[in-house]
């Protein structure tokens, strides 16, 4: 098995390299255009929401290296049980049994509100009348 501080500056490495690659594709993209202005600020929309879902990423996994050189990877944080190596195996950073997953996700679904999915969403009826 690879040293855990070899994984980290990999995983670094990584996303660092994502990072630039995608910054280099908006500041290449800009166009005078109305249009395509319209376009390239969608894409900046996007590429923001990747590269917060990929430093999300990030931390789980250096939680989970953490986790290996502590003694505590592959037990539940909600119920301490054991993590199944099945489930280890398709997500690496899991802190939940499948059980206590489908538990804490059953409950978000609750409480999270439904409406508005997009700030746009308010506004298009709205406006719509308008033209």
């Amino acid at each position: 098995m690879r040293n855990v501080h070899e994984i980290r500056r990999t995983l670094d490495r990584n996303v660092a390299s994502d990072l630039r690659s995608r910054l280099e594709t908006l500041q290449a993209g800009r166009c005078s255009d109305v249009v395509d202005e319209a376009v390239w600020s969608e894409n900046v929309a996007v590429a923001v929401q990747t590269i917060k879902v990929d430093w999300q990423r990030k931390r789980q996994i250096e939680a989970s290296l953490d986790r290996i050189q502590t003694g505590g990877y592959g037990v539940c944080d909600a119920c301490g049980g054991g993590i199944a190596e099945a489930r280890l195996a398709a997500l690496p950073w899991a802190t939940r049994c499948v059980a206590c997953q489908e538990r804490q996700e059953r409950l978000q679904a609750v409480s999270t509100p439904r409406g508005l999915v997009s700030i746009r969403d308010g506004f298009e009826p709205r406006f719509g009348d308008a033209a």
